[in-house]
């Protein structure tokens, strides 16, 4: 309001021209060939007074300086908002360098729920988020790999349940390379395979025939109804005694056969550490999008799935 009032003063100063309707507190001068100038309205109970630009020619400006190394500042009292509506136009920020705004945060981030126009916030969603929401620039930087590599697109920490999936929503064209990381995996029961299976229609339905395996160079299966992420070896549900897993596929959207190559390691129900270094592949041609991970009997006890697409592939 001090500055409001100030403005006030300085129009006074240069000649101002007061209107006759008692809501025009100050009009600018309008003398010496100027036609276009700066109008304050008042305001009743509950509204904000306005300060606009008026004048005779059709669109009219209002531009805001400073002098020397003076600062202009936009302050609310309290709690209020600096709200910019650009109406259909747009919020246009020119060139500048990287020092040109500054932010509070330290970090340089604009913090969670900062004001953005048409009322949208900038967010600090997990990864994978595929929502509107507009997200701060870090946020884009990590979940997009802003140097390159692996983006994260989904995560599920499993905790007694029947399966882990990812579908449609993340399975696209959009990479031509995922990667799939797994840790601390164990099932509930003792001596189980670790099985991976596809689907076409998003997991509405799983194919359970016409898979391949092959364990190193020898163990391998050629029509199975899974591929065995064990190789033939049976997972133990001792404590501590966790698997891990890489698994890499490509190409998941296009019409040849999709093929899997994991790198892993676990314990089995004897007892024995095993490294496992497998390929698999659904050998019917054609497009996949979602992948399901279930034990062959019970439920996965633990185990940290997370699913990455290449960026730049």
């Amino acid at each position: 309001m001090k500055r409001l009032v100030l403005l006030a003063i300085v129009l006074a100063l240069a000649s101002p021209a007061y209107a006759s309707s008692s809501s025009v507190l100050l009009v600018g001068n309008n003398t010496g060939g100027v036609v276009n100038g700066v109008q304050v309205l008042g305001a009743t109970t509950g509204n904000s007074p306005v300060v606009s630009s008026q004048g005779s020619d059709t669109n009219v400006g209002l531009i805001f300086t400073t002098q020397g190394t003076g600062a202009l500042n936009l302050e609310t009292a309290g709690a209020g908002n600096v709200i910019l509506a650009p109406g259909s136009g747009k919020v246009v920020i020119p060139a500048f360098t990287a020092s040109g705004i500054v932010f509070n945060d330290a970090s340089g981030d604009l913090s969670s729920g900062t004001a953005l126009p048409n009322g949208t916030t900038a967010t600090t969603q997990s990864p994978g988020d595929n929502s509107s929401n507009v997200a701060t620039t870090r946020y884009v930087d990590n979940a997009t790999g802003a140097s390159g590599g692996m983006v994260l697109l989904a995560t599920v920490d499993a905790s007694n349940q029947a399966s882990v999936s990812f579908g449609s929503s993340y399975i696209t064209s959009t990479y031509n390379v995922y990667k799939i990381l797994i840790d601390s995996l164990m099932p509930v029961t003792n001596g189980v395979t670790f099985e991976l299976q596809v689907s076409t229609d998003g997991g509405s339905t799983w194919k359970s025939s016409n898979y391949y395996w092959q364990l190193y160079a020898s163990t391998f299966s050629s029509s199975a109804s899974y591929i065995d992420l064990g190789g033939g070896q049976l997972l133990t549900n001792t404590a501590n005694q966790v698997a891990q897993y890489e698994i890499t596929f490509s190409n998941p959207s296009a019409s040849n056969i999709t093929a899997f190559f994991a790198n892993g390691s676990l314990w089995n129900s004897s007892g024995t550490f095993n490294t496992i270094p497998l390929t698999g592949a659904y050998q019917t041609a054609g497009a996949i999008n979602a992948v399901r991970f279930v034990f062959s009997s019970g439920n996965i006890s633990t185990g940290n799935f997370h699913l990455y697409g290449l960026k730049g592939t």
